[in-house]
């Protein structure tokens, strides 16, 4: 006996409109079963996208006596989106055949998602980028930089550098700002340390220890929110 599924089939004009379908879009036509298949709508702007539509819900009163079942598969696309899109289908059945007016709306729906997502996504960019720019005015006002005397040891050369942090960003803004200068980015070695009572870091730019008794320095001086950059540059003489 067969199943119920089985014996389901498309109404003449379900099947004269899902025929027409496959002409018009060639090779994006797919039947699943005999009364459902799916159309896929992806394009350029909006990729994995596809209707599913499903003509045989209503054995007593087939589609398009009653509205076919519609429903959207796009991964890429938020699910109050989709639940908003299939809502606009559905809007558009009126008692005749609609698949191919749903699916040219959703083709305008999908690009329309896509676009004001990238909207959405270059403000926000924007707003960061706002707000990144914000902050790094407020530490080229608020973070002083203090400088030491030169001295040279063994025909290397030394200078240091410290600043007041209170983060993470702060030090490595520190150290953008010391690198700014090719004088001291082409230097051979900048070492790094800094403390705060949490937690803290060094950095032996290549001179092994050196980053370990900068920092020893700043723990045994019991300093901290601090950052200190000792810039060498080598005499050919090792220390």
């Amino acid at each position: 006996m067969a199943d119920d599924d089985d014996s389901r089939k498309m109404s003449e004009e379900a099947l004269n409109e899902f025929e027409a379908l496959q002409s018009i879009y060639d090779g994006e036509v797919f039947l699943l079963n005999p009364t459902t298949y799916e159309i896929d709508v992806s394009n350029d702007v909006s990729k994995d996208t596809k209707l599913r539509v499903d003509v045989g819900e209503d054995p007593i009163s087939p589609y398009p006596l009653s509205p076919p079942s519609l429903t959207i598969s796009a991964p890429w696309m938020a699910r109050d989106k989709k639940k908003i899109a299939e809502e606009k289908l559905r809007e558009v059945y009126n008692g005749d055949e609609c698949v191919l007016e749903c699916v040219e709306l959703l083709k305008e729906l999908a690009e329309q998602t896509v676009q004001l997502e990238e909207v959405v996504q270059r403000r926000e960019q924007e707003m960061a980028s706002k707000e990144e720019s914000e902050v790094q005015k407020r530490w080229q006002r608020d973070l002083e930089i203090f400088q030491g005397e030169s001295m040279v040891v063994k025909k290397s050369k030394f200078i240091a550098h410290c600043a007041i942090v209170n983060s993470v960003d702060e030090v490595n803004y520190f150290k953008s700002r010391i690198l700014e200068s090719k004088k001291y980015e082409e230097a051979t070695h900048n070492i790094l340390a800094y403390r705060f009572p949490e937690h803290e870091v060094r950095d032996d730019d290549g001179e092994t220890g050196a980053g370990d008794k900068l920092l020893n320095f700043l723990q045994s001086a019991n300093i901290t929110n601090v950052a200190v950059i000792v810039t060498r540059w080598y005499g050919e003489i090792p220390l």
